[in-house]
């Protein structure tokens, strides 16, 4: 932030203590007062300039090197993540924020894990979805009388939120594909309601860990 005045710009300057601090206002205060005049003004430019350069050179690298850090853990690794809707209702709330392992590459993807994801929607391409994993390269998955039905066997779900009152299947799920279903089942724009049911494995954020807000709910999503 700056202030232009006769000419000079005054950077704000972030100093190492109260009494320094203090200096640097008294300096202000006479400059915008007048009382500082000629030479004294460049002196007092010269100051502040002066501050600000070890200032960046004390700084400047360490905080360059937390924002790499920072934008490679958060587009690489992990992030937090806001849940938008209530289609994981009632294990994930609308609004909740949740813990998203990104690792796509080294991770062991399993039938139930909770998983973020890009639709294969047109409209939705960019949009984060999140839902539980139902069906993985090679299965075979049905909803046939309020229940889920994987390679023929009927699954317990005990997350789910009620029977499901529709009809899907049977599909087999094609290699390097992943078939999704919201907890919410009979609320959710999942693979059931989707032209194409199958998402890409390329089109896979991450797994969903735990949540941690709101604080009181922090924990392990299951």
């Amino acid at each position: 932030m700056c202030d232009r005045r006769q000419g000079i710009i005054l950077p704000r300057i972030v100093s190492s203590g109260p009494i320094s601090n203090f200096k640097v206002l008294l300096i202000l205060f006479f400059f915008v007062s007048g009382i500082v005049k000629g030479n004294d003004i460049e002196k007092a430019r010269e100051k502040l300039l002066n501050r600000m350069m070890r200032w960046a050179k004390e700084w400047g690298a360490p905080l360059g090197l937390a924002v790499i850090i920072s934008f490679s853990f958060n587009t690489y690794v992990a992030q937090g993540m806001k849940v938008p809707t209530g289609s994981m209702l009632p294990t994930i709330q609308l609004d909740d924020k949740v813990f998203v392992e990104k690792m796509v590459a080294l991770t062991d993807f399993k039938f139930g894990d909770i998983v973020v994801f890009y639709p294969p929607l047109k409209g939705e391409e960019d949009k984060r979805y999140i839902k539980r994993l139902i069906g993985l390269p090679g299965d075979t998955i049905e909803v046939k009388e309020g229940a889920l039905f994987r390679n023929g066997e009927k699954v317990d779900e005990p997350y789910v939120k009620e029977p499901m009152k529709y009809q899907f299947g049977p599909v087999q799920v094609p290699e390097g594909k992943y078939l999704f279903l919201g907890d919410n089942r009979n609320d959710s724009l999942d693979s059931h309601l989707w032209p194409t049911p199958f998402v890409d494995k390329s089109k896979l954020v991450g797994k969903a860990l735990f949540r941690y807000y709101p604080f009181d709910q922090f924990g392990e999503i299951k």
